[in-house]
């Protein structure tokens, strides 16, 4: 919160939003355009998110999620 003449204002963190008076975490994965690439899941996350590879796939050296072959 700041210091406002006569009275406070509350500023949410990067990640939240103020929804009547309160920070509520913003789901950044049900944007309209997703934040991960498409070989990823987005997981929220409070304030923020994580892209993960998705079931049978495992992220590289290059930060791609690749298939996992049995």
């Amino acid at each position: 919160c700041i210091n406002v003449p006569g009275s406070y204002k509350c500023i949410c963190n990067e990640g939240f939003i103020n929804k009547n008076g309160k920070c509520e975490d913003i789901n950044e994965c049900d944007t309209i355009k997703s934040p991960c690439d498409d070989d990823k899941m987005c997981v929220n996350i409070d304030g923020s998110y994580n892209c993960v590879c998705r079931d049978s796939y495992r992220l590289d050296e290059n930060g791609t999620c690749i298939g996992i072959f049995f």
